[in-house]
């Protein structure tokens, strides 16, 4: 979509029609997922967005903000959290089957331009999107936005599972799945005082399939030396998020 369809977008009021889902996992589990649109939009077919939670940290948008771009969005409840049946396991197998169950459903609608299917996620979310994509040969998202996502084990603390239970953590290890995705990866590093995480991940990235990837404003395709973060405020990293879903839908358009 052009800029200026975008704002003006933007400038019109906004109605949200919200459709509530219920999906079931391949385990049986009962997976509360919700539809959001614009009023008025629901037969149009539409780029579509996919939004991974994080355990704790909420996401800087909603899908009124993504909905003004002209996007579908839906999101969805992992197994285990909220109305969700079935374990909490961290991002792991289960929930990773969550996402695919998903995005199968998505690719499914006539409303959606499977060709337009992005991922959105944040934090623990990105090991909960990217095990499932890199078990899902078809249909593969256009584009993952990675915000903040969790390289590893090494920040996270579990009681139950030291770090050296490598059964447990492998799976739950964003690192080792992204060299699988046949996808656009981006990703949006906030100011740290570790900006190694994001640069391992890029690394990855390099050495698998993923049809680009990139880290903040730094060129497509590059590992940059240091990775100055972006602001962490919410409206400055709401702005970045929707620049690059805006660029991102643009570009699909112009293909």
């Amino acid at each position: 979509m052009s800029r200026l369809r975008g704002l003006l977008r933007r400038l019109r009021p906004l109605r949200v029609r919200d459709r509530p889902l219920q999906l079931r996992s391949t385990a049986g589990y009962r997976i509360v997922a919700a539809l959001h649109s614009a009023e008025g939009t629901h037969r149009q077919i539409l780029p579509t967005i996919l939004l991974c939670p994080d355990v704790t940290r909420p996401l800087p948008i909603s899908p009124p903000d993504l909905i003004a771009l002209g996007c579908r969005v839906m999101t969805f409840s992992p197994a285990g959290r909220g109305q969700s049946w079935g374990p909490d396991d961290r991002s792991g197998p289960e929930q990773q089957d969550n996402v695919r169950v998903a995005l199968r459903y998505l690719a499914a609608r006539d409303d959606v331009d499977a060709k337009r299917l992005g991922i959105i996620t944040i934090g623990e979310g990105l090991a909960m999107a990217t095990g499932a994509l890199a078990d899902l040969p078809s249909p593969s998202p256009q584009w993952l936005i990675d915000i903040d996502g969790v390289a590893d084990r090494i920040p996270l603390i579990d009681a139950d599972h030291p770090l050296d239970d490598n059964h447990y953590w492998q799976p739950r290890e964003a690192i080792h799945h992204l060299p699988a995705l046949r996808c656009g990866y981006l990703r949006l590093q906030t100011h740290s005082k570790d900006p190694v995480p994001g640069l391992r991940l890029l690394q990855a990235a390099s050495r698998g399939q993923v049809t680009w990837f990139q880290i903040n404003q730094h060129p497509r395709g590059t590992i940059p030396t240091a990775v100055p973060g972006l602001p962490r405020r919410t409206r400055a990293l709401k702005r970045a998020i929707l620049d690059a879903v805006q660029r991102l839908s643009e570009e699909e358009i112009e293909r």
